[in-house]
């Protein structure tokens, strides 16, 4: 962005001046067209975005939690950034554009979807180090994330996406791969291997993403896998418990490809099914989590119902913090409430 408004020369350099080296007809716009492909993302941003919002409001309503302060972030910025990698790749795609169709709008849209994947993915990253917390120590809990305390943690998040946003070079999409790029010539001039637009910043925010969120689920699931064991006394896992940990390595995966992969393409030329597979997966990513939260969270979906019935009301949450699970020896509550970034709430027994 810091070129954009600040430097119109190394703007004019890295962008606008590759345009005047060859026609975008190249490829012919019958071959950027992928009208079929760009309804499915069309549709896709219109679904998750009906979903997401009664779960937004329905979050909204018990976030005196901490935890529900992070989902409440996550899913404003789930919905914001499906504008950019579900509606508009959906527009591009049907369209046939690439970069040099609209410099500008390419260039904004591609800001906007970076930006708000760093809050998204760091926001995941804190929500699950919350859990880790409050499952261990409900003390160090309470330090850490009690009351109004919680919404200091975005404060570096968002300098961190600012500066993010503000200097490095975002993502453009080129209709020729139906695929995210830092290079906005794509397809037009080879520049594979080089680093002209190689955003060395992203590809180490992925890979953390990628190995760090893994690691907080680690230590989260042992914490609680230890905790269930010698409660119960028992050596083996129930039905309940191995569903818990396919919820967490469920959600948890497309995150995860999502940023692997889009690190990975910026090294390696990969096959066009890769390409399709990794911007379907950034927007499963951001779409996922209100079909886990209808799905699995009795709460959440029961709020969601009521909004759609017309007779949503506020009202206090029900919803136990998942410390609760080991304080009571004599029974363990079904864990069927799930969070972002492959978290799991435990709630009183409910069918699954």
């Amino acid at each position: 962005m810091e070129i954009y408004f600040f430097n119109p020369q190394e703007w004019d350099r890295l962008y606008v001046n590759g345009c005047r080296h060859y026609d975008i007809d190249l490829h012919p716009l019958e071959e950027r067209k992928h009208v079929f492909i760009g309804w499915t993302f069309i549709f896709q941003f219109f679904f998750y975005t009906i979903l997401y919002i009664p779960c937004i409001f329905a979050i909204w309503k018990h976030m005196k939690q901490s935890c529900y302060k992070f989902m409440f972030v996550i899913g404003i910025t789930d919905c914001l950034c499906m504008v950019s990698n579900a509606f508009f790749t959906g527009y591009f795609s049907i369209t046939g554009q690439v970069f040099c169709s609209n410099p500008d709008l390419h260039y904004w849209v591609g800001l906007l979807g970076l930006g708000l994947w760093i809050i998204e993915t760091w926001t995941d990253i804190l929500l699950a180090f919350n859990r880790c917390v409050e499952a261990t120590s409900l003390t160090l809990g309470d330090v850490l994330f009690d009351g109004k305390r919680t919404w200091l943690w975005f404060i570096p998040v968002a300098c961190y996406s600012l500066y993010f946003s503000t200097f490095t070079k975002p993502v453009v999409f080129s209709a020729v791969y139906v695929c995210w790029y830092f290079d906005p010539h794509v397809g037009y001039i080879d520049d594979v291997g080089e680093d002209t637009y190689h955003n060395t910043m992203h590809s180490i925010h992925n890979f953390t993403i990628l190995f760090g969120v893994t690691s907080l689920y680690v230590v989260f699931l042992t914490s609680m896998i230890m905790k269930l064991l010698s409660v119960r006394g028992a050596t083996k896992l129930s039905v309940t418990q191995y569903m818990t940990f396919f919820q967490v390595l469920a959600i948890s995966f497309f995150n995860g490809y999502a940023a692997g992969l889009y690190a990975y393409l910026q090294y390696v030329r990969v096959t066009q099914f890769l390409m399709y597979t990794a911007t379907y997966s950034w927007t499963t990513a951001h779409g996922l989590p209100c079909i886990i939260y209808i799905l699995l969270n009795k709460t959440i979906r029961d709020d969601v119902l009521n909004v759609f019935r017309g007779t949503f009301k506020l009202g206090r949450s029900t919803v136990q913090s998942s410390s609760n699970i080991f304080k009571n020896t004599s029974h363990i509550p079904t864990m069927h409430s799930t969070s972002r970034g492959g978290v799991v709430f435990p709630r009183p027994p409910q069918p699954f």
